[in-house]
């Protein structure tokens, strides 16, 4: 690694570094051991050894935009108590966007689709 970096001009910071495997291996750089893992999250994305994971990537995304539905709504921003077209613009500016976000990578199966309905 350490000569690779050097061939492209650049650094590697250890620290920041994980490696995906599902064997126990054993990579150092610079004399510092790399922490295994079977799934890693970059950029919000779960990556797994083998593959991006949809499921576990659009679980993430439900969660965060539960979370932000259930602020919104403790502001009052309701169907019921509010404006129809503040809860519109309130979808659209911050549940449907966290809920798109990469969804560029998963290949879409019935289970998928009915999680994001």
């Amino acid at each position: 690694m350490s000569t690779f970096a050097a061939e492209q001009k650049t650094t590697w910071a250890p620290e920041k570094c994980v490696f995906l495997a599902t064997l126990q291996l054993s990579l150092q750089i610079d004399g510092q051991a790399l922490p295994q893992e079977c799934n890693f999250k970059h950029l919000g994305v779960m990556i797994c050894v083998n593959d991006v994971a949809p499921e576990k990537h659009l679980e993430l995304m439900c969660t965060h935009a539960q979370a932000k539905f259930g602020y919104i709504h403790s502001v009052g921003i309701t169907n019921l108590g509010g404006n129809l077209n503040w809860v519109i613009g309130m979808y659209k500016a911050f549940i449907w966007p966290t809920m798109e976000y990469a969804l560029e990578i998963c290949i879409p199966n019935a289970s998928l689709i009915k999680v994001l309905e």
